[in-house]
C-alpha cells in the first residue's frame, strides 16, 4: 500500500469540494423545483460540477487517460449548456438565411427585452 502524500490529500479535498458544490446546486432544483428560476442551467451545471468531481478521482487514482479526457470534455459541454440556459432569455439572434418561420422574412431582429427599456429612454 502506497503512503499518503500531501498531493493525494489536496486532491481528495478537491474532489470533497466539487461533489458538494454539486450537492449544493441539485438540491434546490430537487426540493423547490417551481422556485428556481432556470432549473435546466442548475442541473446542466450540477452535472458539470459532477463530472469534474468524476474527472479529479480518475486522476488521481489512473493518471491522465483518454477517459479522463472523455470526462473532462463532458464536464466542459454540461458547462456550455447550463450557461446557455441561463443566457437565452438577454439573447436575440438573426433570422437564418434558411429558415421558412413566419418571421423569416424581417431583416430586423426583436431586441431583447432589457435592449428596448434602453432605446425607450432616450425618447423622453
Amino acid at each position: 500500500m502506497t503512503g499518503v502524500t500531501p498531493l493525494g490529500l489536496l486532491a481528495l479535498l478537491d474532489a470533497l469540494t466539487l461533489l458538494v458544490t454539486s450537492a449544493l446546486l441539485l438540491y434546490p432544483v430537487v426540493r423547490y423545483s417551481t422556485n428556481v428560476a432556470h432549473p435546466r442551467g442548475t442541473l446542466a451545471l450540477s452535472a458539470a460540477f459532477f463530472l469534474l468531481t468524476v474527472a479529479a478521482v480518475d486522476a488521481v487514482l489512473y493518471g491522465a487517460s483518454l477517459r479522463l479526457s472523455a470526462v473532462v470534455l463532458l464536464a466542459s459541454l454540461a458547462s456550455l449548456v447550463g450557461t446557455a440556459a441561463f443566457a437565452r432569455p438577454f439573447l436575440s439572434l438573426p433570422a437564418r438565411p434558411g429558415d421558412t418561420g413566419a418571421d423569416a422574412g424581417d431583416d430586423a431582429t426583436e431586441p431583447a427585452p432589457f435592449e428596448s427599456q434602453f432605446g425607450q429612454e432616450g425618447d423622453r
